[in-house]
């Protein structure tokens, strides 16, 4: 086993939702208004969409201390589910427009969802859109965000804004958070070319409707051969970094993500066994994850 990474320890910062003119203040359940961007063809110097691809622009309205604003944005599918919590499984992949020093965004995906095992009694069928991980970026209203995604996606975003005035954190040292063992094989001999993967943890509330999860720890290696472990920092507060903010009628579980791209432009990504979703962060522990490609 040989694999080398750079992990990612920690959370956002918390962030509380802006209200949009027009918009009612809300509770914490309303989150951020969902907006859904323009399909359009404009924007001369970003890349055409390709064949089954649609082009998505976000334009931001002008806001003062616009450094004290975020945006997130996620991608959606319209499918019928039944009552589980249900994510769509792919990853928002960022590019350099080269010669420009601007950034888009790609959303790779299998087109397949993971969702909690509950039963059902009515199994009732609803028509949704089932959210993917998302992506929290600086507020720009200078530039467009720029999104591709295959054809009958939809690109989705919230505003939030900064709480006001400032906390300090509690000291933690490394001791008090949490290390989690990750195994990683496969039941398929690869064709690994020098691999590069993501790994990221989210977290989400499942007592909400269907709504993007948050990541709580995220780590980048080198795939140098299957089988191979992976030592990950967690925090020990996970449940903080979830957004919207988790109260005591939450129901936080967790789910992994695993996605790499070869010279090859094929994928490696987790079996459709893997992607189960979890009540406890510990129950990832020592846990051995199955990868395919695709």
């Amino acid at each position: 086993m040989l694999v080398a990474g750079l992990s990612l320890f920690g959370c956002a910062t918390s962030l509380q939702t802006e209200n949009m003119p027009g918009q009612s203040t809300g509770t914490r359940d309303k989150t951020a208004r969902e907006i859904t961007a323009q399909e359009t063809d404009a924007m001369d110097m970003f890349p055409k969409a390709g064949k089954n691809e649609t082009q998505h622009i976000i334009t931001l309205p002008v806001l003062e201390n616009e450094d004290e604003h975020k945006v997130e944005i996620f991608v959606t599918k319209t499918m019928e589910v039944d009552c589980n919590y249900h994510v769509l499984t792919g990853r928002l992949e960022e590019k350099e427009l080269s010669g420009w020093g601007y950034n888009y965004y790609v959303f790779k995906t299998s087109g397949e969802i993971i969702s909690t095992m509950m039963a059902c009694p009515d199994k009732i069928l609803t028509e949704k859109d089932v959210a993917s991980e998302s992506r929290l970026l600086n507020y720009n209203s200078r530039l467009p965000i720029v999104v591709y995604t295959p054809g009958g996606y939809k690109v989705k975003y919230k505003l939030w804004s900064t709480s006001s005035g400032e906390t300090t954190a509690q000291p933690v040292t490394s001791a008090q958070g949490q290390q989690l063992t990750l195994i990683f094989d496969s039941h398929k001999q690869f064709n690994l070319q020098n691999s590069k993967a993501t790994i990221i943890i989210f977290g989400f509330d499942a007592s909400l409707a269907d709504v993007a999860a948050s990541v709580i720890a995220q780590k980048e290696v080198d795939v140098l051969s299957i089988p191979f472990s992976v030592k990950i920092d967690v925090p020990h507060n996970p449940e903080s970094c979830i957004v919207p903010r988790v109260t005591s009628s939450s129901e936080v579980k967790y789910y992994l993500s695993f996605e790499s791209r070869q010279k090859d432009n094929t994928g490696i990504q987790l079996d459709t066994q893997g992607r189960d979703i979890y009540q406890n962060l510990a129950d990832l522990d020592n846990q051995t994850f199955y990868l395919d490609v695709y």
